[in-house]
């Protein structure tokens, strides 16, 4: 009986490797514009408290009330599946 190949081991350690890495370049991919959408509300958010702290909390702007109620809704973000997930 011949001895294992220890070149097969490494090939099949190898290639069981290619999906999961995939997978994560592509949560990775997603994470990224995820965090890219969380950066744009948070800039909402400052120039909506930069707003406030210079007019006051009784001038209330249409532009300022419509940054409050966008700021408001849930952001989604899509996992590496397509699905829907709350950031």
């Amino acid at each position: 009986m011949a001895a294992p190949d220890p070149s097969n081991d490494l090939v099949d350690f190898t290639l069981n490797l290619c999906p999961e890495t995939c997978s994560f370049a592509t949560n990775m991919k997603t994470n990224k514009q995820c965090c890219q959408q969380i950066a744009q509300t948070v800039k909402e958010l400052e120039q909506l408290i930069l707003t406030i702290k210079y007019r006051g909390t009784g001038q209330a702007s249409p532009a300022l009330e419509h940054s409050e109620g966008s700021l408001l809704q849930p952001h989604l973000c899509q996992d590496a599946d397509g699905e829907n997930q709350p950031n």
